[in-house]
């Protein structure tokens, strides 16, 4: 009986945390044997890895929220096992700095420093990463130009680093080199970091944006700045969002996008190249899953898998085989069984469910792993990277994850972005070390 009440009760939290938006699905690789998330009970004997275990996991398969946001599964320790081992467990990437979130939900930091963006109380660049004191319990984190954004597992959102335009949103234009608390904000299950702008999902579905405003990037109807979070119009049933360089986007329910901000190369794919105040429809998707933005190109992932760019293609970012801007979204070209996808400068990458990743667009510093500066104009895949959990995007770095918890970055490294103690320019993907056994 005791065992069954327990179940019973672990079945229960799943269906009202996944209602209330409070957990999502992750994509799994093809191969693993556990899915998005696990909910586990040791039983009547306290001990892991005996009969009695309870263990309850997600089922779903495709995610609906910010990839840039999605996490290795938590392992369950097998018997004699005293605790979790502490791995990285999500990765995001600023400009020109990282992140990443390790499963006891600390923050580490690595890269440019100008701002204190890096969150150690100094403004000195560090090329491996090094830990944020006293900022815990944090479930994902997002990276701006020169700022940075922590959401806690109470629902509250820290900033810190360049604050010139109200980015913080702590009232105030104050830098700040160590985090601190976003004013009015709670219940926030996302959040996403633009040039000078911020973004925070509440678990009601709407969306709430800070800082500079002068594209109308806020969504409130104005193009005033704003110092404190205020909401965005007309927005509601919103379960993902993403922000670019100066313009925003979100992800419906119903498998929408919405988009607003700086439009000069078409990138809120309405069709047009006007600056948009409150948020518009992207035209001609439906079913979508998961979004991206770059600075000034977007991305879709729709539920079968493909993946659909749209705005500034100068350097063959979209994806399409050519370098002509698209006002609206077109398909990118040979890409199936997408599970994530991320944006920079003026590359993208997709991550596949084999653990495969590819990427496309600019090269000039090695961003695309291929060995080479060459700019490529589809997606090529990064032939050293397998097992692959996560990837993000800097303006010309990139960030992997796999599913031992190692993170492995590659391209401009000029402030230490890639975290392999040097400032030297890697052209394939490099081993970040000993972050996990810090």
């Amino acid at each position: 009986m005791k065992n069954s009440l327990k179940r019973a009760i672990i079945y229960i939290l799943i269906a009202v945390f996944i209602t209330a938006g409070l957990i999502q699905a992750i994509p799994r690789v093809n191969g693993e044997t556990t899915t998005g998330f696990i909910l586990a009970s040791a039983g009547e004997d306290g001990q892991f890895g005996t009969k009695d275990d309870i263990v309850a996991t997600d089922s779903q398969n495709v995610a609906n929220g910010n990839p840039a946001d999605i996490s290795m599964d938590i392992a369950v320790p097998s018997a004699g096992e005293e605790k979790m081992q502490i791995m990285v467990q999500k990765i995001a990437v600023g400009r020109n700095h990282s992140l990443a979130i390790k499963n006891d939900g600390t923050v580490w930091t690595w890269g440019w420093n100008g701002y204190g963006q890096l969150g150690d109380g100094t403004t000195t660049n560090k090329n491996i990463p090094i830990h944020i004191e006293g900022l815990t319990d944090v479930i994902a984190i997002a990276g701006g130009q020169g700022h940075s954004l922590a959401l806690k597992n109470d629902g509250t959102v820290w900033a810190w680093g360049w604050n010139g335009y109200g980015q913080l949103g702590d009232g105030t234009v104050i830098n700040r080199t160590t985090p601190v608390q976003v004013k009015g904000l709670t219940n926030i299950i996302a959040i996403s970091a633009g040039y000078y702008h911020s973004l925070a999902l509440r678990s009601d579905g709407t969306v709430w944006a800070w800082g500079y405003n002068s594209y109308g990037q806020l969504g409130d109807g104005t193009t005033t700045t704003r110092y404190i979070p205020v909401q965005v119009k007309g927005l509601t049933g919103i379960v993902a969002i993403a922000t670019g360089d100066e313009y925003s986007l979100a992800l419906r329910s119903d498998g929408t996008i919405w988009a607003w901000g700086r439009n000069d190369f078409g990138q809120l794919g309405d069709g047009t190249t006007t600056s948009r105040y409150t948020p518009v429809q992207v035209k001609g998707l439906t079913n979508v899953v998961a979004i991206a933005a770059g600075d000034a190109h977007s991305l879709a992932l729709k539920n079968d898998r493909t993946v659909w760019a749209w705005g500034l293609n100068g350097n063959g970012q979209l994806g399409d085989g050519t370098t002509i801007n698209r006002y609206t979204p077109i398909q990118v070209n040979g890409l199936t069984n997408v599970v994530a996808i991320t944006g920079g400068y003026g590359h993208s990458a997709a991550l596949k469910g084999d653990g495969t990743v590819w990427t496309w667009g600019l090269n000039n510093y090695g961003q695309l792993g291929d060995g080479t500066t060459k700019n490529k104009y589809i997606p090529l895949q990064v032939t050293e990277l397998a097992n692959i959990t996560a990837i993000a995007s800097g303006a010309n770095h990139l960030l992997a994850l796999k599913n031992d918890g190692t993170i492995w970055a590659w391209g401009w490294n000029y402030y230490g972005q890639l975290g392999d103690g040097t400032t030297i320019n890697k052209y394939t993907p490099i081993q970040i070390q000993n972050l996990n056994s810090n």
